[in-house]
């Protein structure tokens, strides 16, 4: 946590409101929470979600679970920093696409402003609790025979240990996706 956004219930609750907060897009139609949806543990199911005007990037929309704890952001890892790292998608021509001064402007915060409470909003978001987690400490029934079994797969023969490790199952090296399809 920067020394400047530190953590409180009032950032967080402004945070949370901005990340459903559509007037953030250039149409009206997209906010944080259209590609981080919280009912799907801030996912969504598509390969890639749609964007201002159906516009679509190129990459699937990351979770914001455990994100406190990450040294680098997207998929590609550059953004260095959360507060640096929501204002982009405002900006993307294929996401929100518009100007920080228009978005600062739509919703009466300065940019740093807007920026910090965004990123406190995500650093709130932790599993910690999940079933994966109590099955990770011991309670090795959370799980079912299903999840066992994938989860065997992903330690084992999967591989999916080379880059998914850690608590946040992440190596955090950031990945360039550029032109794979």
């Amino acid at each position: 946590v920067p020394p400047d956004n530190p953590v409180t219930d009032a950032q967080i609750e402004l945070g949370r409101q901005l990340f459903a907060d559509t007037r953030l897009s250039k149409d009206g139609t997209i906010a944080c929470t259209s590609c981080h949806d919280p009912e799907r543990a801030f996912t969504k199911p598509e390969p890639v979600s749609p964007g201002v005007f159906g516009r679509k990037g190129q990459r699937n929309s990351p979770t914001i679970v455990n994100r406190a704890w990450g040294r680098v952001f997207f998929w590609d890892g550059r953004a260095t920093t959360l507060e640096q790292q929501v204002l982009m998608p405002i900006q993307d021509p294929n996401e929100m696409d518009l100007p920080l001064d228009e978005a600062s402007r739509r919703v009466g915060l300065p940019t740093d402003a807007l920026a910090r409470a965004l990123a406190t909003y995500v650093r709130a978001q932790m599993s910690g609790n999940s079933r994966y987690d109590r099955f990770s400490a011991g309670e090795r029934t959370v799980l079912t025979p299903e999840e066992r079994n994938g989860l065997r797969v992903f330690q084992g023969r999967g591989n999916c240990l080379m880059c998914h490790v850690g608590p946040n199952l992440t190596d955090e090296e950031g990945v360039d996706l550029e032109g794979l399809e």
